[in-house]
């Protein structure tokens, strides 16, 4: 019995690693699955989301989006927002594509 216990302990710390892979650019950190939706919400070119393609208060399109995820709305206030939020689109969603950890050659 204790060693069915162990591998069901051992598939569930995996699981929990697993969907905890974290994207940094400077100073911020997301979870992947809120870049993932960030990416969904933007739906646009990312070569033509630049200073053009932002509000007339000069905040990207992103922090106009009511349903955007609370993590994003510290970069809304940061002068570099645009920038972030393009870099943020170009992330895979695979994360395998990421190589988030050591196993990504099976995916």
């Amino acid at each position: 019995m204790a060693p069915v216990l162990i591998k069901a302990l051992w598939l569930l710390l995996l699981a929990d690693l697993y969907s905890c892979v974290v994207v940094r650019d400077g100073d911020f950190s997301f979870p992947l699955d809120d870049v993932k939706k960030l990416k969904e919400l933007m739906s646009v070119n990312v070569m033509d989301f630049g200073p053009r393609r932002a509000m007339k208060d000069g905040s990207p399109l992103p922090c106009a989006r009511d349903d955007l995820p609370e993590v994003f709305k510290p970069v809304c206030k940061s002068p570099n927002s645009i920038d972030v939020f393009r870099r943020l689109a170009q992330i895979p969603s695979d994360i395998c594509e990421i190589c988030a950890h050591a196993a990504c050659g099976g995916c």
